[in-house]
């Protein structure tokens, strides 16, 4: 086991932070520059630390390392002086034994990280890791040395709520960034634009979707003007338009638009650029939808293939496509296929994003609906509980995406005959889909159709045949060329 000492710890990191600021780069690349991730991953993650075994780490060990961070050690009840270096308040707390102290010799070297990432724009491996150790980053917020009059340091406020799934905190933080940046910049600057776009992207996250067009269109209205279509920022706002009216279950459209941005991203980007692999992947995804499974599946190798020409192994964008994939075998039947396919997906969501983020929570969904397939209830529904506490604590109880789980576990309730525990959660999932999305949709249509199975279970008949014609009316506009859906939808109500 690789053992760290205070000089090799206080080295490696004044020297990754140094060269971050001097070349411009994450501090995981400078990691990579100056030595193995492992090694500094070691200090919170096991590794020997000042010839100790992490629990028997004290605060006083790594006293050389932060002699010129006085005002975290304040922050974690530690007195500070220029001259004297750093003192420790005895009274200050409770004393510590071995793992409690540890985890506060963690929390202090993470403070130190974000007050890095928030300051200068830094990426210290994976944000993550804070939220995962239960650092309380508002306060850390409030108690670090953050210049809030500067639109740069609030908009890395915003990108760290966004990359732990905290979406309504991070919109608050971007509109209070394009605020002062229409002030200082002007509304017609493209840096402006940019945080238009962040808006808009969080918008759609929230649920909130015009309010998303509406900042897109903003945005791209000051790109066309600026820098004309064949630009990478003009693709990148077609293609997240795309996503938005997709979301909205306007499928066609969305393929409108995703093909609008792959011409753009393969003339100038190339093919295996991950930015046109994302374009590809999108694609996928709506021809999933679309029932049009072996465009799907051509437009999910054109993805990966992209995304492991420029992208690490272990990147959340391959599990995106990987899930993608899994999709599909589902919907051919090939159900051991799809959850090994999943199970690969989650490994790489969990170690990139953390067991708690909205997109791990969506693959715990998707492998809760392939256990029910297979007839594993017990597994599924301890899946998509997994999924629920994460879907709720993200997105609230009224969210589309909480919607989600809340119709997969009324599936699995249906399937053990537990037809009332169905009932009521789908007709949640309907209150929150009419609430949140336009008329027409598949989802709103595939809820009205479950809940005609069960009035059909229950022998209720005239529910029912009303439950299956408000699906079908709505599958015979979503799916003008046929579909699975819609032919399932005539038959059940006998048309």
């Amino acid at each position: 086991m690789f053992q760290f000492i205070e000089e090799q710890i206080a080295y490696s990191i004044s020297i990754i932070l140094d060269t971050c600021r001097k070349q411009g780069i994450s501090i995981g690349d400078a990691v990579g520059q100056k030595m193995e991730r492992i090694k500094l991953s070691a200090l919170y993650r096991g590794g020997t630390v000042c010839g100790k075994a992490p629990e028997d780490v004290v605060l006083e060990d790594l006293q050389p390392l932060y002699k010129n961070y006085g005002h975290i050690l304040n922050h974690n009840h530690c007195a500070f002086s220029p001259d004297a270096g750093a003192t420790f308040h005895s009274e200050a707390r409770e004393p510590n034994t071995g793992e409690q102290q540890w985890v506060h010799l963690r929390d202090l070297f993470n403070t130190l990280c974000f007050i890095h990432e928030i300051n200068n724009g830094i990426e210290f491996m994976n944000i993550n890791t804070l939220h995962m150790l239960g650092v309380d980053i508002e306060a850390a917020i409030e108690a670090a040395p953050l210049d809030l009059s500067d639109p740069f340091v609030v908009g890395n406020i915003a990108r760290m709520y966004g990359s732990i799934g905290v979406y309504r905190e991070a919109l608050k933080w971007f509109e209070r960034q394009a605020q002062m940046q229409e002030v200082d910049l002007g509304p017609d600057h493209l840096d402006t634009a940019a945080t238009y776009e962040q808006m808009a992207y969080f918008h759609n996250e929230c649920g909130t979707y015009d309010e998303g067009m509406e900042w897109y269109q903003k945005a791209l209205d000051i790109r066309l003007n600026k820098l004309g279509e064949e630009d990478p920022g003009v693709a990148s706002i077609y293609h997240n338009i795309g996503k938005l009216v997709g979301d909205m279950g306007s499928e066609d459209l969305a393929i409108d638009w995703f093909n609008k941005a792959r011409v753009i991203r393969e003339k100038i980007l190339g093919k295996e650029h991950a930015e046109t692999g994302k374009t590809y992947n999108n694609l996928g995804y709506v021809y999933e939808i679309l029932g049009k499974y072996d465009e799907a599946n051509e437009a999910n190798a054109k993805a990966l293939d992209a995304f492991r020409a420029s992208l690490r192994p272990d990147h959340p964008h391959i599990a995106m496509v990987m899930v993608h994939f899994a999709s599909v075998y589902e919907k051919l039947g090939q159900y051991q296929d799809s959850l090994e396919t999943y199970k690969q997906a989650l490994e790489i969501r969990e170690k990139a994003l953390g067991p708690d983020h909205p997109h791990t929570a969506r693959t715990y969904t998707s492998m809760g609906l392939i256990c029910r397939l297979v007839g594993d209830f017990e597994a599924a529904l301890a899946y998509l509980a997994k999924a629920r506490i994460i879907r709720e604590r993200v997105f609230g109880k009224d969210h589309p995406e909480t919607a989600v789980v809340y119709h997969r576990i009324a599936k699995v309730y249906y399937d053990q005959q537990r037809y009332d525990e169905a009932m009521d959660l789908l007709q949640q999932a309907l209150n929150i889909r009419i609430a949140g999305l336009k008329e027409v949709n598949h989802e709103t249509a595939l809820t009205w159709h479950d809940i005609g199975l069960i009035h059909k279970a229950l022998g209720e008949q005239e529910k029912a045949q009303a439950c299956f014609l408000k699906a079908l009316k709505m599958r015979e506009e979503l799916f003008p060329g046929g579909h699975p859906d819609l032919e399932e939808s005539r038959k059940e109500a006998g048309r």
